[in-house]
């Protein structure tokens, strides 16, 4: 039992003492806190811009959507000519959102956009339209 012992502690000695273990032992959590901080500033940073959204509002409530934080909503009955992919390439809305007539039954609307649409505003958008409805 003695000999294991003395075994076990040269090996640890000797591991702890070399370069690359202190190395690790400091540079992992720093980098594992690094990735938190940015993956916290990458969601927390994109809400805070103004962005307008176009509605295409099909159904019999006047206006599904109120005033939200930092969104402004635009309302018409139905697209213009150049389509979803003419109106969000000119980049004067950031997403289209489409509200069918039979809203009151299936309550789900079509959200269009270039990029991926945050999650907090999906439901936002979700808990607005259940409010109206």
């Amino acid at each position: 039992m003695n000999k294991t012992l003395v075994i076990i502690n040269r090996e640890f000695s000797t591991r702890v003492r070399k370069k690359s273990f202190l190395l690790v032992t400091i540079l992992v959590p720093l980098l594992f806190l690094l990735l938190y901080v940015l993956l916290a500033w990458m969601l927390l940073g994109s809400g805070d811009r103004q962005r307008t959204l176009l509605v295409v509002n099909e159904s019999t409530i006047e206006e599904p959507f109120k005033a939200v934080n930092n969104i402004r909503f635009t309302y018409v009955d139905r697209i213009p000519g150049e389509g979803h992919a003419g109106i969000l390439e000119r980049g004067d809305y950031q997403a289209i959102i489409h509200v069918p007539g039979d809203v009151v039954e299936h309550p789900e609307v079509s959200v269009y956009s270039l990029a991926q649409v945050p999650v907090e505003l999906k439901h936002e958008l979700e808990t607005r339209l259940r409010q109206e409805i």
